[in-house]
C-alpha cells in the first residue's frame, strides 16, 4: 500500500497522513498505486510504498524511518520491544510480585500459628508431667 510521508531536511520521516476512520486497524491512510492527494503533495508530502510487514513498526517508530532513492528505509535502531509491550510486562511482573508477597505473608502467618500451637502443646505436656 502507499502512504504519504513528510520528510525533514535529512530525509527522516517527520509525519505521515493519518486516517479519519477511528475504527481503522491502522493510523495510516492508504492509497493504491493510481490514487494521489494533490493537496498533500502541495504541502510537501511524498507518496511512497509501505510494505504490510512494516505497518506496525512504521506506526510506532515512523520518525526513525528515512526516505532514500524513492523508497522508505527500515531503520536499524528499532527497539525489539515496544514501550507498550514493555509497560504491559512490567505491570504483569508487578502483579505477580504482589501475589507472591501476599502468599508469603499468609504462609508466615500460618507458620506463626503452628509455632504457637506447638508451644502451647509443649507447655501443656510439661504441666502434665510435673
Amino acid at each position: 500500500m502507499y502512504v504519504y510521508v513528510l520528510l525533514d531536511k535529512r530525509g527522516v520521516v517527520k509525519d505521515f497522513e493519518k486516517t479519519d476512520d477511528e475504527s481503522a486497524t491502522w493510523q495510516m491512510k492508504f492509497y493504491d498505486d493510481k490514487e494521489t492527494n494533490v493537496e498533500l503533495e502541495k504541502q510537501g508530502y511524498i507518496k511512497t510504498f509501505l510494505t504490510s510487514s512494516w505497518f506496525k513498526t512504521f506506526e510506532t517508530y515512523y520518525d526513525l524511518f528515512t526516505f532514500d532513492s524513492n523508497a522508505l528505509r527500515l531503520p536499524t535502531n528499532v527497539p525489539s520491544i515496544s514501550n507498550d509491550e514493555l509497560q504491559s510486562q512490567i505491570i504483569n511482573q508487578d502483579e505477580k510480585i504482589n501475589n507472591l508477597t501476599a502468599n508469603n505473608q499468609t504462609i508466615i502467618k500460618q507458620n506463626s500459628e503452628i509455632v504457637q500451637l506447638l508451644k502451647n502443646k509443649l507447655v501443656n505436656r510439661e504441666e502434665i508431667t510435673k
